[in-house]
């Protein structure tokens, strides 16, 4: 797999802040892994982040048919997925999203849903095998139904969730949500997810750091990049795939 990243930046306050670049605009950036939470809104599948009265980003075929799009324009690009199953969809339930965007025929389906392989195809065999988009859904039970659609968890391997001291970025056993260990084999996906307390009072409640929320460009956000590289390449022979700048 080749490296990925995810650009975030903020643009507005508090509870709704969001990405300034839309979804196409993010992919001819060079952008290569895209993230989405779905929830059930009203009875269908929307892209919402936390809460829908929030912020609604529209429906999660809609968005597919986007991607679906942009790669039939770049038959020499591959796109990783990668949904936050807020709602608990089931298989079922993403898997007619993807239908009705008209995209399974790009999906990439790994030889087990319940380990992860020895080795990954290279870009150049997913390209001519024309299975160019990599999903990944947190979290999915296995199943051979929709065998596409991977569980995060068995696949990718993350460091820790909510953190809010730039000491404790690195690469590890699992994450706070249950994720494996890295298999050989595993994704790594790198999150820059830097939290404080609200107001600097409640350490329940948390929002994102200023100091790295653009695009992680701050300096000790960026020196805390390369030692987390440095550890991860110590600890696990390699560092991982693809950066997440969560979103604000």
């Amino acid at each position: 797999m080749s490296p990925s990243w995810l650009y975030a930046p903020c643009r507005a306050p508090l509870t709704n802040w969001s990405r300034n670049l839309n979804t196409t605009r993010q992919l001819d950036a060079g952008v290569r892994l895209l993230t989405a939470q779905v929830h059930n809104y009203n009875g269908t599948w929307h892209l919402c982040h936390s809460d829908c009265a929030l912020l609604d980003a529209g429906l999660l075929s809609s968005w597919l048919a986007t991607i679906k799009s942009w790669l039939d324009e770049h038959p020499y690009d591959v796109v990783s997925i990668l949904l936050v199953n807020s709602d608990l969809a089931t298989r079922s339930d993403l898997d007619g999203e993807f239908e009705a965007a008209a995209i399974t025929s790009y999906a990439y389906t790994p030889s087990s849903t319940t380990a992860v392989s020895i080795s990954w195809p290279t870009l150049d065999e997913l390209i001519a095998s024309g299975k160019r988009l990599i999903t990944f859904v947190a979290d999915l039970a296995p199943s051979m139904a929709a065998p596409y659609l991977m569980d995060e968890f068995t696949f990718i391997f993350e460091n820790p969730y909510s953190v809010t001291s730039l000491s404790k970025f690195f690469m590890y056993t699992g994450t706070t949500s249950g994720g494996p260990g890295p298999d050989f084999g595993s994704h790594a996906v790198w999150t820059a997810f830097f939290d404080e307390p609200f107001l600097g009072r409640s350490a329940e409640l948390q929002h994102p750091n200023p100091r790295c929320r653009q695009s992680f460009r701050h300096k000790r956000c960026i020196r805390t990049d390369r030692q987390s590289r440095r550890r991860c390449c110590y600890l696990y022979g390699y560092v991982w795939e693809s950066t997440n700048v969560h979103p604000c």
